[in-house]
């Protein structure tokens, strides 16, 4: 506020006017006192102005404004006008990223990790990015602040059709299986419990809806019983990349539109076996990168605090979970994204593919769990 800036003035100046009364007692010397005490004041008020005014009203603003801004992707250029504030342009840039990444609760932070896809035990390099997560949930702990988490469990893939006909099985005797292994070697590695663990399967009847959403807003489209999402319809896509560049692409022998169009909806082939759900385009399955928006809508309503992955997700899963969600609810799909880089062996990226895997239980044996834990947050 004012009072403060008026306070250190009539401070400074003090010395000032009792000397020009103590030098000139005439009614001159007094008029000249009293002058140099008003214009110094108002040079004070005017000079800083704009920052005590911007301040003040940053301090004041109430749910309503912080709640236009959090909901737009892009700020509109009347937003100062049409809510009387006054703050300088260039501080604008600096006020709007404050209250853009303020958390959408105070003192609660929503968290979501994407989780394992559980066709086979998970290695190190997979636990590498789980324990990133639980370190930056206890942080938050610490310094105060409430956590609501949720690590999903991916139990419908591609990865996973081909086990359970590899071992001529069920889909749940594969996915429980290996779901309960990610839970046991977390608990070992003294990882929180997480708030939520959803399960692909659980939502699909949302994941359809969700998907019949994007076609009525002409955002997706029907090839063969495939649905894809068109990026050339959401103008906004390449949040993390730039789309021009040579980027790798998926399901390319499907019909699609665009070469960087990706699939909301796979129909069903002959070796998916009984592994299909029915909807009005056919029988078939959610894509993976539906899957994910699909939990987040569901549990955080489409917005999160903070988004984390193995860096290998930023695109073209955090990428496509972003455009599906920003596209269809108008807002961020979350304040900020944490990705963890990779372990890598002798320079190349763990993986299961690449056979360079390490297994976590036979380390834990070796090693202990909280040397494990201390090398995967050290590495």
């Amino acid at each position: 506020m004012i009072l403060p800036y008026i306070a250190i003035t009539i401070l400074f100046l003090l010395p000032i006017i009792a000397f020009l009364f103590k030098q000139v007692t005439n009614l001159k010397g007094v008029v000249i006192g009293i002058t140099v005490f008003i214009i110094s004041v108002v040079l004070v008020a005017y000079f800083s102005s704009f920052s005590f005014i911007g301040n003040y009203q940053i301090s004041s603003l109430n749910n309503k404004i912080i709640q236009k801004i959090s909901n737009n992707n892009d700020i509109e250029e009347d937003l100062f006008s049409e809510f009387d504030l006054v703050v300088p342009v260039e501080d604008q840039k600096t006020w709007l990223v404050k209250y853009i990444n303020k958390s959408i609760s105070d003192k609660k932070v929503k968290t979501y990790g994407c989780g394992p896809t559980v066709y086979n035990d998970p290695h190190i390099g997979n636990f590498r990015t789980f324990v990133f997560y639980d370190l930056l949930n206890r942080v938050l702990q610490l310094n105060g602040y409430e956590t609501e988490t949720a690590v999903n469990i991916t139990d419908i893939d591609d990865k996973i059709i081909d086990r359970v006909n590899q071992e001529n099985t069920s889909l749940k005797e594969i996915t429980s299986k290996y779901e309960l292994s990610f839970l046991e070697l977390s608990k070992s590695l003294r990882i929180l419990p997480n708030n939520h663990n959803p399960r692909a399967t659980e939502y699909v009847e949302e994941m359809i809806e969700f998907i019949q959403a994007l076609i009525n807003k002409d955002l997706a489209y029907e090839m063969n019983g495939n649905i894809f999402f068109d990026i050339e319809a959401y103008p906004k896509y390449g949040k993390f990349v730039n789309i021009s560049d040579d980027l790798e692409t998926e399901d390319n022998e499907l019909s699609k539109k665009n070469r960087n169009d990706f699939t909301l909806w796979k129909a069903k082939k002959d070796s998916d076996g009984d592994i299909f759900w029915n909807s009005e385009w056919g029988k078939g399955r959610p894509g993976w990168h539906t899957e994910c928006a699909v939990m987040i809508k569901t549990l955080f309503d489409g917005r999160l605090d903070i988004h984390c992955g193995g860096i290998d997700l930023k695109f073209p899963h955090h990428e496509n979970e972003s455009a599906q969600i920003e596209a269809i609810q108008k807002h961020n799909l979350s304040n900020y994204w944490l990705h963890a880089e990779h372990l890598n062996m002798d320079d190349e990226k763990m993986s299961k593919s690449l056979g360079n895997f390490i297994d976590v239980s036979t380390l834990i044996e070796k090693n202990g769990s909280d040397v494990v834990r201390l090398f995967l947050l050290s590495a």
